[in-house]
């Protein structure tokens, strides 16, 4: 059996880089900080549509912690982030929108 742990060990490795370390870190709270301050006004489906892009760049993540590329970890990492901010930003205004003409 595995050791279900053994997908942390990698990022222990890559703990001790401090700059990519601190990239990963700094990306992830600005993800976290969308979700939980910036996401009230999502819908279920919005919601579903966030979560399965976030399964795909979690599993891609994955991969590439396993080939040991952190640029490419980091890139994936950063697009989500991307994606997520430009994603609420676009249904905040429709929601907006839709709020001031009912």
């Amino acid at each position: 059996m595995d050791d279900p742990f053994e997908w942390a060990k990698k990022f222990d490795e890559w703990s001790k880089d401090k700059k990519d370390s601190k990239e990963i870190v700094k990306i992830m709270q600005a993800i976290h900080l969308l979700m939980d301050g910036c996401s009230h006004n999502l819908n279920t489906a919005q919601l579903t549509k966030v979560q399965k892009r976030m399964k795909t760049t979690i599993k891609q993540c994955i991969f590439w912690r396993d080939q040991n590329n952190r640029k490419r970890f980091i890139y994936d990492l950063r697009q989500f982030g991307i994606w997520l901010a430009d994603f609420i930003s676009d249904t905040e205004e429709e929601y907006w929108e839709n709020e001031n003409n009912p």
